[in-house]
């Protein structure tokens, strides 16, 4: 089952002064996902604008595959297509299964042709109304030893980062695994700024 909603929305740099940077406030598209089916999972993926001369940061979308808390397959998506610089993709991944295990991890697998990751949100529905979203951004790249850039974009007056993803060897970082539970400020060190 690799059926996928893909939506393209681009970041209009103008809107921002006409600068070569876009302003983001915090993630909150899950408020228009009532509809989702519980346990499935939308993830919005964020290319990083070229914020210099060829860095070519656009490029194949991510695979995207879901785990639950024991590491249990849990849903997929490929194959999904471009994103441009500067806009955001939202994808859903479908469950594979009929268990209420939520998809906790994610395994974006990269492609060949590179993008660098501004940032992804994943958010999925538990019954009805209730939905969880959870956020990772570029800087993380950076923090771990990854191949990093300035992507241009600032969140909350922040700027971030990108982590360039590929499946073809021309940067180092293939895949990137998240634990989204990882990214909750609980009021006790966790989703600290990554700097």
């Amino acid at each position: 089952m690799a059926g996928i909603l893909a939506v393209d929305y681009t970041v209009d740099p103008s809107a921002v002064g006409g600068t070569a940077g876009s302003a983001l406030s915090t993630f909150n598209f899950a408020e228009q996902l009532h509809w989702m089916f519980p346990g499935w999972s939308t993830i919005r993926v964020a290319c990083s604008l070229n914020t210099f001369y060829r860095m070519q940061a656009d490029g194949d979308i991510p695979d995207m595959r879901t785990f639950d808390e024991q590491g249990e397959f849990n849903g997929f998506s490929s194959n999904i297509g471009k994103i441009k610089e500067g806009e955001f993709v939202d994808v859903i991944v479908p469950r594979i299964d009929f268990t209420e295990d939520l998809p906790t991890y994610a395994l974006f697998s990269g492609n060949s042709d590179a993008m660098c990751l501004a940032y992804v949100q994943q958010t999925w529905a538990v019954d009805g109304p209730n939905i969880h979203t959870f956020a990772w951004v570029g800087n993380w790249g950076r923090t771990c030893g990854k191949e990093w850039y300035h992507s241009g974009i600032t969140m909350d007056g922040k700027a971030l980062e990108c982590t360039w993803i590929d499946g073809d060897g021309d940067w180092f970082t293939t895949g990137i695994q998240i634990h989204w539970p990882d990214f909750v400020d609980k009021g006790d060190g966790n989703n600290r700024d990554v700097d």
